[in-house]
């Protein structure tokens, strides 16, 4: 006997769930109605009614407990950092050579190569040479200039040396204070390879350089230029200029 389709609801052919008999879709399972046939039901049953499966249900805040033993970890653990060590001394530069190790180990580690009397003296000479010549051609000049013969004996020869000094002794000073200043050696003691450093080997600078021809020249004055001979005797072969402003004459070579 065909069931009447409109007494009731009427079963899904693939779900078997309860469908309204105008539904063309099931709106459980989505099938087409009106391609599939529904199965003949029995007088007096109901139709059978999937039920959804129970699938055990995981909770997203269940902790994971380990079953096996864990390896302990404490919270006071600290890493340790290597031990610092400090860089190593730098190499000194070739120009250190203006010292040398002393045989003996003692208080003074590092001992200057000193330059003696004599060769300071040859290099003074060099250097009045050098101021010889802008000295000679002031003297030339100024003579020219005023009509005056170089007679050694005339009044007003002596007078233009006399003049001609102080100029001489502002270039002096200026010659020694800007070489030593800049280079720490005139041109006397570059030839012999001599440099002017303070009593520590340190450069002098300009300051230090003026205040030595300074305190040179007024010892020349004043000893007549013998203070010179206390090169000669100092154990250091320092002057008294160089003992006054703290400085020594040392080979560089």
């Amino acid at each position: 006997m065909e069931q009447d389709n409109s007494q009731g609801p009427r079963p899904c052919p693939r779900c078997g769930r309860p469908v309204v008999p105008e539904a063309m879709v099931c709106s459980h399972c989505g099938a087409d109605l009106r391609t599939l046939a529904a199965p003949p039901v029995p007088s007096g049953t109901e139709p059978d009614i999937a039920q959804p499966s129970e699938a055990p249900v995981t909770s997203a805040m269940q902790v994971f407990e380990p079953t096996g033993p864990t390896l302990p970890i404490s919270s006071a653990h600290e890493s340790k950092a290597p031990a610092y060590r400090p860089p190593p001394p730098p190499l000194l530069p070739p120009d250190a050579a203006v010292y040398r190790e002393a045989e003996e180990p003692g208080p003074s580690a590092l001992q200057f190569d000193n330059v003696t009397f004599w060769p300071r003296v040859a290099a003074s000479l060099i250097d009045g040479m050098v101021l010889a010549a802008p000295f000679g051609l002031l003297v030339m000049a100024t003579l020219l200039v005023m009509g005056i013969d170089m007679d050694l004996e005339s009044k007003q020869f002596g007078t233009v040396m006399q003049i001609a000094q102080f100029p001489m002794i502002l270039l002096e000073i200026a010659y020694f204070t800007l070489m030593n200043g800049a280079y720490g050696a005139t041109l006397g003691k570059m030839a012999l390879g001599m440099r002017v450093v303070r009593a520590d080997g340190s450069p002098i600078g300009y300051g230090l350089a003026l205040g030595r021809i300074v305190t040179k020249l007024v010892l020349q004055n004043c000893t007549c230029s013998l203070f010179f001979l206390s090169v000669a005797i100092n154990e250091e072969h320092r002057g008294w200029h160089d003992q006054i402003v703290g400085t020594r004459v040392i080979y560089v070579r």
